[in-house]
């Protein structure tokens, strides 16, 4: 159920053009999984995404820190949805890492050698940096990995950015909040929502106007304006807004 609150900004935002739709992938448009390669989209919420597309002057779009080809390979790439990877800095057409080959893997080689010290610890090697991801290690070793990842990433001269037991380890200053208010000077959009689960989308939320409507996903400290408990609710957001901004009260997927 999506609360009444939301459901009265949604109705407002329903109205304005061109609208900006924009939203994280895990934990929004995936549910959290123990094996990030496993993170397949939530059909039904991508459905309604790539729904609003085709509607006029609305863009939809997926912000990642994920590396662009693993968020193309993981959506598939739907057509109308614009994929951008690597926090912001990727998206299709678009060089990046220039010059950065050496450092990226000089990096990624340091935190393979942290993940050998800590069973269950992976690495996730991007075209910026690297992610190092330990919820499978032991509870006990958990902060001490983190800690050592942040300490392996300031060495490289790389900035960090920590999510839900992931320490990304990032060159440049690339950020989901930059990238909402480019792609909102892009479509001259004069309004936007975008939905987030986790400390990285707090960038974007923070960007976020009087205007737009930001969406937290579950649990935790945000300063969005609005909340829907789980990952389960956010198909219902999309299909309720599709409703709101069509006029088509037909489910989706009906027929």
């Amino acid at each position: 159920m999506i609360p009444e609150t939301l459901r009265l900004a949604i109705d407002r935002l329903a109205t304005e053009s061109p609208l900006l739709i924009a939203s994280d992938y895990d934990g929004v448009l995936s549910p959290i999984v123990p094996d990030p390669a496993a993170a397949v989209p939530d059909e039904r919420a991508l459905t309604a995404l790539t729904r609003l597309a085709v509607l006029s002057n609305t863009h939809t779009v997926a912000i990642s820190g994920r590396a662009l080809a693993t968020l193309e390979a993981l959506t598939g790439a739907p057509d109308g949805l614009v994929l951008v990877g690597t926090h912001g800095a990727e998206e299709r057409g678009a060089p990046v890492g220039q010059g950065l080959d050496a450092r990226v893997d000089g990096l990624a080689s340091d935190l393979l050698g942290l993940a050998k010290q800590h069973p269950g610890a992976e690495v996730e090697k991007k075209p910026l940096g690297a992610a190092f991801h330990y919820r499978h290690v032991d509870d006990s070793r958990k902060a001490l990995a983190a800690e050592s990842a942040v300490r392996i990433a300031a060495r490289a001269n790389a900035r960090t950015i920590a999510g839900k037991m992931v320490v990304e380890c990032i060159f440049g200053d690339a950020n989901k909040g930059a990238a909402v208010d480019r792609l909102r000077d892009r479509y001259g959009a004069v309004a936007v929502i975008f939905l987030g689960d986790d400390v990285t989308d707090e960038d974007a939320f923070a960007v976020l106007r009087d205007n737009d409507v930001g969406i937290k996903v579950g649990d935790g400290e945000t300063i969005a304006s609005h909340r829907v408990a789980d990952q389960g609710h956010v198909a219902e957001v999309f299909e309720y807004l599709w409703e709101r901004r069509s006029g088509d009260s037909t489910p989706l997927g009906s027929g």
